[in-house]
């Protein structure tokens, strides 16, 4: 596995914490994010599924670009 992605699902958790969404919202997006680092770190990832997953993500544009650059990875 890239430890690149990994470096960059940090990323994610921090740009989550930094933007102002409610509590609800930044739980569900936390496990999302969870989802995704199990998924990469599997046997054998799915691409399909990680991308589902980056997609249910808040749509702001720092998580957009982290987003494109982890599936630019998988």
């Amino acid at each position: 596995m890239n430890p690149d992605v990994l470096e960059l699902i940090g990323a994610l958790r921090v740009e989550l914490a930094r933007l102002q969404l409610p509590e609800a919202e930044k739980a569900s997006a936390s496990e999302i994010i969870d989802a995704v680092e199990h998924q990469v770190q599997a046997e054998k990832p799915s691409k399909v599924a990680v991308k589902t997953l980056l997609s249910a993500l808040p749509h702001a544009a720092s998580i957009a670009s982290i987003v494109s650059a982890i599936a630019a990875l998988l």
